[in-house]
């Protein structure tokens, strides 16, 4: 028995204690917290845990990171401020909680004591438990459960009937007939998979999940037992559900087998006039097949996931769309109310840019008690931060962080992933890339898709999108890994039929500008294709956002101002206050790329009527905007505007601005557009000090540098120019340019005392984009 804090721990029975309240911990949990308890104040790492406790198998880092989620949850522990069990970024995990004088036998036991003792308890429970299925009663009429291991078999066999701990449902096949009833494969399983979740005592694998094991393995579906098995083997999942739904006399049977990995199978049978109706009766029922003795943690009552019209609505969601689903959920409330159903809606409500109904019926739902169903609760909460997060709603941060919190609580991977990517593109959008980098590795630690391929769309969706902050990006950005990641996750997707993501992935696609332009231009059609089909307006407003700033990197300013003009009509009508601020603010971009003078690039001399409209529109951003990088860039491109009309003041004016917004390292690119642009006025005013005076060590864009150059040049400084130069090629060798290399010969030829003839200078409106854009 082990003492600490207020708990008492005793490995035999699994049991912690505290004076008020007795929980039965899982077996995993049980062996983690033994080990833990046996090895205190050391840092233990990911690999000696699983060389420990777990045999060898993919899925069992997935089990890993649950259990560890569990333990935490069960000691009322907080990974960001823990207690008990700290995590080492890179490391691994430590018990830091002092532990109390206990009864020396228990202390002298080993951890693979503690393992031996809690499998034999298990064993013995699931073996009685065995026994007990025996004398079952039946629940339906036509329902029957046949144990392929007999009682005698199971006496010989016990030291392989383990409890089950994982639990993959495969996609259900559809063999009644009738096409009508395709929603059965996805819709129906995944209704079952989100029942037992709710249990909260298995891990559960989801059908779309384990389609992508199933890709993983290259196994064609539907299959035969032992390649089922041999998948299990391999990813160390404990069992499979597999059914099939058919028609009798107007009856809906599902027959079902549950193939687990140590070589048992149970079948059954049940009948049901409406089988989604009654698939809280199917799901305990297989919990009870899978582990006979255990008790569920609540009273199993009828859920509200209830219709037959809501498995229809969940495959519609991934494969034609929110339309056809809302007309599902809409029908299923019509029938019968459910909570879920609601809940349901408002996702696809939310979609398909409906956001004040969706937000009405969200707020009815977080204002009533869902405790009785955690995940329910999780689930509004990550659909309330959502909407606000597109909304641009003042309180996002606060819906989002009660979203991650509910979501772990949960325990399930990819609700809470999806919690923590609406918190990572906070964070991004806010330019704060440390803390951006860090929810991006709890994602990581969340899927643990290295070795549990089950979430791989999902993650590499995640890591791989490269979504866009103005003129800034992030220090930490891979674009060639994440083209490999977007470009796996696309043929997942594909795969599953999953329409949206694949939208998603293929614009993702578009702005990854590592990748060749002419993929990248096929990727952003496509997507702007898809979410018309859809009828996302968010969405699409985003695409044609992203549409725009491409044909602005091409300076063709007149195409990029139709896409914008589009997206501003969307987002006026979504009432998206984020949106509306990028989309005009990148509307006056436009209107500043026609009026530019443009003639050095073989493009137009100027447009004084469109130099004008961004002028005006730029100040109206600046008066409504409370984004302080759109307020620094706007400014920045104010300043290219007065420039060209030769109004120095106005122009140093807002450059200064500029650059005193944008002092901290996250607006490192932007800084320097403002520190060149204004090195470029001054120069024109032959003002070469100045242009000295602003000169930095390190340079962050070859404009600065050639600016520097060039005021040294028309000081007779050549020497300084050169070096300017060569320190320029040195420090970004990728951005060095051939007219970089002629210029440089003519200074050292004018330091030589050669003629030297001073050239038109490269405008600081030349290029848009001062990193790794191509566009060649």
């Amino acid at each position: 028995m082990y003492c600490f804090a207020e708990f008492t721990f005793i490995p035999d029975t699994a049991c912690l204690n505290t004076a008020s309240e007795q929980v039965r911990l899982r077996n995993k949990v049980a062996l983690l917290l033994a080990y833990f308890l046996q090895h205190p104040n050391e840092v233990i790492s990911k690999d000696r845990l699983l060389s420990e406790l777990w045999q060898h198998g993919d899925f069992r880092e997935a089990s890993l990171t649950q259990s560890i989620r569990e333990l935490r949850a069960a000691l009322g522990d907080d990974a960001k401020t823990p207690r008990f069990i700290e995590t080492i970024p890179q490391r691994g995990y430590r018990w830091i909680c002092p532990l109390k004088l206990t009864s020396k036998s228990h202390h002298s036991k080993s951890a693979n004591a503690s393992k031996q003792n809690i499998f034999a308890s298990t064993k013995k429970l699931i073996f009685m438990g065995l026994c007990g299925l025996v004398a079952m009663s039946i629940w339906s009429t036509t329902r029957y459960f046949e144990d392929d291991v007999t009682a005698d078999e199971a006496d010989s066999q016990q030291h392989i009937q383990q409890q089950v701990e994982s639990l993959i449902v495969l996609p259900f096949s559809n063999n009644t007939g009738n096409a009508d009833m395709a929603w059965l494969e996805l819709g129906l399983s995944d209704m079952l998979s989100v029942d037992l979740k709710r249990a909260n005592q298995v891990q559960i694998v989801s059908p779309a999940q384990g389609n992508l094991l199933l890709l993983e393995h290259q196994i064609s579906w539907p299959t035969l037992p032992n390649y089922i098995r041999a998948m299990l083997e391999k990813e160390q999942i404990d069992a499979a559900l597999v059914a099939s739904v058919r028609l009798l006399k107007q009856q809906q049977i599902i027959d079902f087998q549950i193939l687990f990995r140590d070589g048992r199978v149970q079948q059954g049978s049940m009948s049901f006039d409406n089988l989604a109706a009654n698939i809280d009766r199917v799901g305990h029922q297989v919990f009870q097949l899978i582990n006979p003795k255990q008790v569920l943690t609540s009273e199993h009552s009828q859920p509200d996931l209830s219709a037959m019209a809501i498995a229809q609505g969940m495959q519609a969601l991934q494969t034609t769309g929110a339309l056809d689903a809302k007309r599902f959920f809409s029908a299923s409330l019509t029938l019968k109310p459910s909570l879920w159903a609601k809940a349901y809606l408002s996702q696809t409500l939310i979609t398909l840019g409906q956001w004040q109904e969706a937000e009405q019926t969200l707020f009815h739902l977080v204002n009533i008690s869902l405790e009785h169903d955690p995940y329910l609760d999780a689930f509004v909460h990550f659909l309330m931060a959502d909407l606000m997060s597109k909304k641009g709603h003042p309180e996002s941060n606060v819906w989002i962080a009660k979203s991650v919190t509910k979501s772990a609580q949960t325990q399930d991977a990819k609700l809470l992933a999806s919690s923590l990517k609406l918190e990572a593109d906070q964070h991004f959008l806010n330019m704060n890339w440390q803390a951006h980098e860090a929810v991006l590795d709890q994602i990581d630690q969340t899927f643990e898709l290295s070795t549990a391929p089950e979430l791989l769309a999902d993650k590499m969706f995640y890591l791989g999108e490269p979504i866009n902050s103005g003129l800034e990006q992030s220090p930490h950005l891979d674009l060639a890994e994440n083209a490999k990641r977007l470009k796996k996750a696309l043929g997942f997707y594909q795969t599953l039929n999953n329409r949206s993501q694949v939208a998603a992935t293929q614009l993702a696609i578009a702005q990854n500008y590592g990748l060749p332009v002419e993929e990248r231009a096929q990727a952003l059609i496509a997507s702007m294709q898809a979410y018309r089909v859809l009828q996302q307006p968010y969405e699409l407003a985003v695409a044609e956002m992203y549409a725009g700033f491409y044909q602005m990197q091409l300076h063709q300013g007149d195409k990029a101002q139709v896409y914008f003009q589009s997206a501003i009509d969307k987002a006026q009508q979504l009432d998206a206050k984020n949106l509306l601020d990028w989309a005009q603010f990148y509307l006056a971009f436009a209107y500043l790329d026609q009026g530019l003078d443009q003639s050095d690039r073989g493009g137009q001399a100027g447009n004084p009527q469109k130099l004008k409209q961004a002028i005006d529109l730029l100040n109206q951003v600046l008066n409504t905007t409370s984004n302080q990088i759109i307020a620094a860039s706007s400014r920045v491109f104010l300043g290219w505007a007065h420039t060209q009309t030769q109004d120095f003041e106005l122009a140093h004016q807002v450059l200064a601005q500029a650059l005193l917004d944008t002092e901290t390292p996250a607006y490192r690119i932007t800084h320097a557009y403002a520190r060149y642009s204004k090195m470029y006025a001054y120069l024109l005013q032959q003002q070469y000090a100045q242009v000295l005076n602003l000169r930095l060590a390190q340079f962050t864009t070859r404009l600065e540098a050639i600016y520097v150059a060039r005021a040294y040049a028309e000081l007779d400084q050549f020497d300084n120019a050169i070096t300017t130069l060569k320190t320029f090629q040195s420090q970004l060798p990728t951005q060095w340019q051939q007219a970089d290399t002629q210029l440089l010969a003519e200074y050292q030829n004018a330091n030589k005392g050669g003629q030297w003839l001073s050239q038109a200078l490269e405008k600081a409106h030349s290029v848009y984009c001062e990193t790794e854009w191509l566009v060649e």
